[in-house]
């Protein structure tokens, strides 16, 4: 095995440890302080990984080990849950700004009609 393979082996395993650590993250439904440590250790792994196969001159997917494709192949089934779900939580909050924002216009039409009816006043003698 050389160096090059070595080095994305490494860097390879290295990205999918950060990476289940952050589907796991996101299963256990960590708060966002969690997920931002996890996120940035796995950030940081793919610049380690980014940076071994730039150093080498590029992907050469001949020299790459079976362990770092296989790697790399659960990565990427992976990045698609990430995205999933990720897109889940956007619908999700998409759905709540509706609804807070439909709360807020019958809470503004009620105000407003409030304004327009006439007030009672009494006045003591």
């Amino acid at each position: 095995m050389s160096e090059y393979e070595k080095t994305i082996e490494q860097a390879a395993s290295v990205l999918l440890s950060s990476t289940e650590k952050l589907m796991e993250a996101l299963a256990e439904g960590a708060e966002a302080e969690a997920l931002a440590v996890v996120y940035s250790g796995r950030e940081a792994a793919f610049t380690i990984f980014r940076d071994a196969v730039e150093t080498a001159g590029g992907p050469k997917v001949a020299s790459i080990s079976v362990h770092a494709r296989d790697c790399l192949q659960r990565i990427s089934s992976f990045n698609a849950d990430l995205i999933a779900v990720g897109t889940t939580l956007v619908d999700a909050l998409r759905d709540e700004k509706k609804e807070l924002g439909q709360v807020r216009s019958a809470i503004q039409k009620h105000s407003a009609r409030e304004r327009e009816q006439p007030r009672l006043v009494t006045i003591k003698a």
